[in-house]
C-alpha cells in the first residue's frame, strides 16, 4: 500500500515499468484505490516464487520506479499467499 501524488502519472510508470516486473518474475498484478483516496494504492503483485518476489521488491530499479511515478513516503509491503479463493 502507498499513496501517490496522482494517480493518472503513477500509471503511465506503472504501465512502463511491466517489462521489467516479467524479468523480476512477476505474472500478474492488480491494483485498487481506496473508495474516498483515489491516490492511496493497494497494488498487489503475483509471482510463482516468494524469493523472486522479494528480489523484486529489494531491487534499486523498483525503488527508483516508485520514486519517479510519485510514490510518497514509505510503501507498506508485505508478503502474502492465497489460502482459498472463490469465484461467484
Amino acid at each position: 500500500m502507498h499513496a501517490v501524488e496522482d494517480y493518472s502519472a503513477w500509471r503511465l510508470t506503472y504501465n512502463e515499468f511491466d517489462a521489467s516486473r516479467q524479468q523480476y518474475g512477476i505474472v500478474g498484478d492488480a491494483v485498487s484505490a481506496h473508495v474516498d483516496d483515489p491516490d492511496r494504492l493497494v497494488v498487489y503483485h503475483r509471482a510463482n516464487d516468494v524469493e523472486a518476489l522479494r528480489a523484486f521488491v529489494d531491487s534499486k530499479e523498483l525503488k527508483e520506479e516508485m520514486q519517479a511515478a510519485g510514490v510518497i513516503g514509505e510503501p507498506d509491503i508485505r508478503f502474502i499467499e492465497i489460502v482459498e479463493f472463490a469465484n461467484y
